[in-house]
């Protein structure tokens, strides 16, 4: 993302890691991603280590995080433990390479499905059921295969799916391939494709097929695959039904009943018990897989990274979205000469994410009012309330709907900001 691996050293001209400005588009920076993200975060991590460690007492202790050094390995520890709040977006929720990931499978064996890691069996992760038993169902400290391999999970030889029979499986092992056919490149392979040649690799797909064509020697825009006639189970994803027949929640006798979304009665009801997606998310290690950040910030990073719930934005981020809405509540106020060319534009976006606007002082009053509202979902929650918006009656004064900071709290954040003008005008 940054043209290599080795990190710069950050000088006092640079701007604070905490805040990131860029020209988004395809023909800017780009867009924000979760590299951008996962980067930022480590940045931060950094900063935060600069100054809050301290030196190591010579004491093991599993509260110990040692801050990362190859210069000087276990000698300065974290004063504090790290924790991260972020919202859902397709950045902070994107999936490991190898993570499980439910909306990825299909009920057989394909190359369409992402190949997905080892599982293993622990006690009281709740995915072993009672309801099928047969030689090779799971037991707690087995450790399942995803993907059809050499060996099963027991480290025999790998047979196939179980619902074939074996002269299906002996003869649809591998793919059937008659000669080669030809495929238009990816967006990402033409991008590679112009970066190797040193050629602009922004913008849309239409761009990008015109320069590979008026480029001297043309960059080619295909590719010739393998023409798969038919696909075999070898060395590709496990579908849903043996996935689960392998943990015991299918019933043999009833194959024909399983389907991807349930067979529905004579009411027209869904049978969810024939639901190979109803049934896969009750296994707690597909539904509570780490994303990717939150893998990275554990395991490379040595933080904590939590989500809060979906269409909760004030919940968001320790007050995130209340400083997102103050900042843009304050831009909108400004005169149109503030905004007219890019340096003004520029200077302005910074003054709205600057100190002045979004002072401590205000980021820790949106962040006790994203408490309060825990508080509410907390209390709501012991007492078995579902905290639907009727239930949340007593909130509707202070939120108008469910979706948005700004509108939920425009009077109140309209009130922050004139106070910000008093202020300011006292001070001149």
């Amino acid at each position: 993302m940054r043209g290599g691996a080795l990190k710069k050293d950050m000088t006092k001209d640079d701007d604070s890691p905490f805040s990131v400005l860029f020209e988004y588009g395809a023909n800017g920076d780009g867009y924000w991603t979760y590299d951008h993200m996962v980067l930022q975060l480590e940045d931060i991590v950094d900063v935060l280590d600069a100054l809050f460690s301290v030196p190591w007492d010579g004491r093991e202790s599993p509260h110990n995080v040692f801050v990362k050094s190859e210069i000087r390995p276990k000698t300065l520890v974290r004063k504090y433990e790290y924790l991260f709040l972020t919202d859902h977006s397709c950045g902070h929720d994107r999936k490991r390479p190898d993570g499980l990931d439910v909306t990825s499978l299909r009920k057989g064996p394909t190359s369409a499905a992402k190949k997905m890691r080892d599982v293993q069996i622990t006690n009281g992760i709740g995915i072993i059921s009672g309801k099928s038993n047969h030689p090779m169902k799971l037991k707690v400290g087995d450790t399942q295969k995803l993907v059809f391999g050499d060996v099963d999970n027991f480290g025999n030889p790998e047979t196939g799916p179980f619902y074939w029979t074996a002269e299906n499986r002996a003869k649809f092992k591998y793919d059937q391939i008659e000669g080669v056919k030809i495929e238009n490149l990816l967006v990402a392979e033409l991008r590679d494709a112009l970066k190797r040649h040193n050629v602009d690799f922004r913008g849309r797909r239409a761009d990008l097929i015109q320069r590979c064509q008026r480029h001297v020697p043309p960059i080619p825009t295909t590719k010739e695959v393998p023409n798969i006639v038919h696909e075999g189970w070898y060395k590709k994803s496990k579908g849903l039904l043996q996935i689960l027949w392998e943990r015991g929640y299918i019933d043999a006798s009833k194959l024909r009943l399983y389907t991807m979304h349930g067979p529905r009665d004579e009411d027209g009801n869904i049978q969810l018990q024939y639901s190979l997606n109803h049934l896969i998310r009750q296994c707690s290690d597909f539904v509570d897989e780490p994303t990717m950040l939150q893998y990275i910030g554990e395991e490379k990073l040595g933080i904590t990274v939590d989500r809060t719930p979906k269409c909760t934005p004030e919940l968001a981020g320790e007050g995130i979205e209340y400083c997102w809405a103050m900042a843009k509540g304050w831009y909108r106020r400004q005169p149109l000469k503030k905004k007219k060319s890019k340096d003004n534009f520029h200077g302005l976006v910074k003054e709205c994410l600057g100190p002045e606007i979004l002072s401590v002082e205000r980021a820790r009053m949106f962040s006790r009012r994203a408490r309060e509202y825990m508080v509410s979902y907390l209390i709501l929650d012991d007492d078995s309330i579902s905290p639907t918006p009727v239930n949340l009656s007593h909130l509707n004064k202070k939120r108008k709907r469910h979706t948005d900071v700004k509108d939920i709290s425009f009077s109140w954040i309209s009130d922050v900001m004139k106070d910000i003008v008093t202020s300011m005008n006292k001070s001149k």
